[in-house]
């Protein structure tokens, strides 16, 4: 989310100073920090950021004989 003052028209995709930025992290991963960044008087960011690292479970290790295991791929439906 990207606030800006009520009279800015961002048709350059710059960011002038006072903007606020807040992000979070998509479907399917997991958050590490709270992304707020703010454009100071002098045109650098000040905030935090944030890391978004995908949700993962190990790989089986055992599995009882005779059965199958089937591996669904979840991945292509968090990016669709």
């Amino acid at each position: 989310m990207i606030e800006y003052s009520n009279d800015f028209n961002n048709t350059l995709g710059l960011h002038p100073r006072g903007t606020l930025v807040k992000g979070k992290c998509l479907e399917g991963y997991k958050t590490q920090g709270k992304l707020r960044k703010r454009c100071k008087k002098d045109g650098n960011w000040m905030g935090h950021d944030i890391t978004c690292t995908l949700i993962t479970c190990p790989m089986l290790t055992s599995l009882e004989q005779g059965k199958d295991l089937e591996i669904v791929e979840a991945l292509n439906k968090l990016l669709r």
